[in-house]
């Protein structure tokens, strides 16, 4: 009788068994469709900004679940056409006796002079990237956009929105500044937002180096007419 009862237990384990590889299976195909659905977005986009219309709805379809596990990252780094990169450079302010330290980050350089707060190992520079590039998506101009809606309602909350991002970056920005501060004894420090361009191809090949002084410049905290963050 003991066989028997075995002999009938085995085929509906068997099948249990088999239901849960097929639903992990599908499960995992889900999630590499939603890992890949965002890059294959962004691969397809046009000059003028949009996407191919299956990547749009391979998208809205994942969009929910993309959202939650974060799988929406910034890939405009990646070739074939990365963006700028940005950095943070501060000045501490050592008294009218002398001159204020430079400090740079993210900075991997230990021989550049006048630099200091180098960030080694590689992953120690990669999470100050990272907050530089944080504090420079969160840039809000100080003043509100000129031009505001007749509607009182639309115009209400352009500026709603405007306020609580220049609020949000103020309080990044000040934690910088603090933190900074407090690292070198309390003293005065001013953050500067950089940007660090690509050499054009006619650059490169005419021997400018990545790290070029020319390809570096100060972001502006107000900006003039017409000029875009």
């Amino acid at each position: 009788m003991a066989t028997v009862a075995t002999e009938e237990r085995a085929p509906a384990t068997s099948g249990l068994r088999l239901r849960w590889r097929v639903l992990i299976s599908v499960l995992v195909v889900l999630h590499l469709a939603a890992v890949f659905t965002p890059p294959f977005r962004f691969a397809s986009r046009s000059a003028q900004g949009e996407a191919s219309p299956v990547a749009d709805a391979a998208y809205r379809a994942f969009q929910p679940y993309i959202n939650a596990a974060y799988l929406d990252h910034g890939y405009f780094y990646f070739a074939p056409n990365p963006g700028p990169s940005h950095l943070v450079r501060y000045e501490v302010d050592m008294g009218e006796a002398r001159e204020p330290l430079v400090g740079v980050f993210p900075h991997i350089e230990p021989d550049r002079p006048r630099i200091i707060g180098t960030q080694q190992p590689r992953v120690i520079y990669h999470r100050h990237f990272m907050l530089a590039e944080s504090l420079h998506a969160n840039f809000t101009p100080p003043a509100p956009p000129d031009d505001l809606p007749e509607s009182a309602e639309l115009r209400q909350a352009i500026l709603a929105d405007w306020t609580r991002r220049r609020e949000t970056y103020e309080v990044l920005k000040t934690s910088f500044e603090q933190h900074l501060s407090a690292i070198h004894g309390g003293r005065p420090v001013r953050i500067v937002r950089l940007e660090h361009r690509q050499p054009t191809p006619q650059e490169f090949l005419g021997g400018m180096a990545i790290d070029d002084p020319r390809t570096y410049r100060d972001l502006p905290e107000v900006l003039s007419p017409g000029e875009m963050p």
